[in-house]
């Protein structure tokens, strides 16, 4: 992205890079979040999407 000023170039917008992510990072993560149950997920979109296509 350029910012202008009356037209004219002034700066550039770039994006910040993201620090890289490590398998031990997710594993981390992973270790404490819920677990899932198959069934009641698979109820729950059942009831939103139409499974039938």
């Amino acid at each position: 992205m350029t910012v202008t000023r009356d037209g004219t170039p002034v700066a550039r917008l770039t994006p910040m890079p993201r620090p890289r992510l490590t398998a031990a990072a997710l594993c981390e993560k992973w270790a404490h979040a819920p677990r899932i149950d198959a069934d009641e997920l698979r109820d729950d979109l059942a009831t939103v999407l139409d499974l039938d296509l």
